[in-house]
């Protein structure tokens, strides 16, 4: 079936009920008649696929991505931010760099969600085409503190984990091109979700970008593109460097094609800077829905693994020094080649030793209700640091209930004065929205029939100095005046 998969003749293969679904209107067979078909994908998988500019084989057909069918969410209309560093493409929620997190050498990267998608067709695939395009990207992912227990794994110098349904959050920058003077993503009309590949000429994009800035009202800006997902995966972590997180990412993925049924992107790998210091982690995680029992067969085969890798890595076909694409390279793993080296891979497989042993059970954890949850706590706790910390207020308590009688309801402030009766809301875009606004004013309005103090906070003013030294000064009066 994975054949079948590769040369485009089983759209539906590995598809699942949560992802995304790519269109095809104008699909036709070799005798040229016209019909349409859908293409499900997970999004750990489709983030790699359904991107512009790739080529995506179905149906005896190859297609492209035409533009994305965008729904009118917060996430689109305020893109996340994300500070990226080139070097390293290790990347943080822009929100924790703005709440003491920062790195200088970082850029900011919008990104948006990736969305159902219009394919257009290209040609059909031809009977001899033995090779298949895929566009290399730069990928990296954040772990989200949700998932679903699983086991922890002893080996002589290495602890891993395997976690079950690991919420994780993949990000795909598009392919590297230092030598274009373009941002990283993909050049995106947020308006009516139109796209090009990154790899146009430079007349292609500047046409593209004046065509919809006169159509849509709006210029196509670049972007990454983002998915949420439930992955299963093994967590490998103490990596010194990410050169070891990348050599041994692409080096288990290489000796699982020879030892097991799988091919080399059956499994993918994240390379993610640790939250201490300077060391790394590698998260080695099934794409397939549900998984697929691979992750399982490394552990449970781990001394064929050990001997497979002597064999594999402790020689090259060509004698390469580090790397070379007789044995860790691809056209794809392009943006680390420079990072991979067969003997750092070895040499950590080596150290972990022969057979790993089951240490503890690991709990689950969920510590996320629902998405954009993390991202609204860093700002409350930015809120909370500022109230208290920087203007030297005490007193206040963050996400209070407070009792509505007079409606038979209650209302949480994101910060709270109980003798003082302050109350202080931080809104952020879903506030804007004509059905909150209107919650909001009901509930805000019965607060301060109540006798309370309201102080409404946008997120945006956290960068208006002189705004905060207006919610400054009336949080100091009315303490006062207690």
């Amino acid at each position: 079936m994975s054949i079948l998969a590769e040369e485009g003749f089983l759209p539906g293969y590995a598809t699942s009920r949560e992802g995304v679904v790519a269109s095809a209107e104008r699909a036709y067979s070799r005798g040229w008649d016209k019909f349409e078909f859908d293409l499900n994908r997970s999004n750990s998988i489709a983030i790699h696929e359904h991107v512009p500019g790739n080529r995506i084989y179905a149906n005896g057909g190859k297609y492209q991505v035409s533009y994305y069918k965008f729904p009118a969410s917060d996430e689109v209309k305020n893109p996340r931010e994300w500070a990226v560093n080139p070097d390293r493409f290790a990347v943080k929620n822009k929100l924790e760099a703005e709440a003491g997190y920062n790195n200088p050498q970082a850029i900011d990267v919008p990104s948006l969600p990736l969305v159902d998608s219009q394919l257009r067709f290209i040609s059909h695939v031809e009977e001899l085409e033995n090779t298949r395009f895929r566009m290399p990207s730069v990928t990296a992912g954040v772990l989200r503190k949700r998932h679903d227990g699983g086991h922890r794994y002893e080996f002589s110098d290495q602890i891993v984990d395997h976690r079950e349904s690991q919420f994780v959050t993949i990000l795909n920058f598009g392919p590297e091109q230092p030598e274009r003077d373009h941002p990283l993503g993909y050049p995106i009309c947020v308006v009516c979700g139109g796209v090009r590949s990154p790899y146009e000429s430079e007349d292609r994009l500047e046409d593209f970008i004046e065509y919809h800035e006169e159509r849509c009202g709006e210029e196509p800006q670049y972007f990454a593109l983002h998915v949420h997902s439930d992955v299963d995966g093994l967590l490998f972590t103490e990596l010194e460097s990410q050169g070891d997180a990348v050599s041994l990412g692409e080096s288990l993925t290489l000796v699982g094609s020879h030892l097991f049924d799988m091919e080399r992107d059956d499994l993918r790998w994240l390379p993610i800077p640790s939250d201490e210091g300077e060391m790394w982690q590698l998260f080695l995680y099934d794409p397939m829905p549900g998984g697929s029992g691979l992750l399982e067969q490394f552990i449970d085969e781990w001394e064929e693994v050990h001997t497979a890798a002597q064999d594999l890595l402790g020689s090259c076909p060509s004698a390469c020094s580090t790397s070379c694409y007789d044995c860790l390279r691809t056209y794809y793993n392009q943006f680390y080649h420079d990072e991979l080296n067969r003997h750092q891979a070895l040499g950590l497989i080596q150290g972990m030793g022969r057979e790993p042993t089951i240490a503890n059970p690991i709990e689950p954890i969920n510590e996320i209700e629902e998405e954009g949850d993390e991202d609204t706590n860093l700002w409350e706790k930015r809120l909370e640091d500022i109230v208290c910390k920087e203007w030297g207020y005490s007193g206040f308590e963050p996400q209070g209930k407070v009792d509505l009688p007079s409606i038979s309801a209650y209302t949480l402030p994101d910060l709270f004065h109980e003798n003082a009766e302050i109350a202080i809301y931080l809104d952020g875009p879903i506030h804007t929205e004509k059905e909150q606004k209107k919650k909001d004013k009901y509930l805000r309005n019965a607060l301060k029939a109540e006798g309370w103090t309201v102080i409404e906070i946008h997120i945006e003013d956290f960068e208006n100095d002189p705004m905060m030294n207006v919610y400054r000064t009336q949080i100091g009066n009315e303490i006062g005046g207690h």
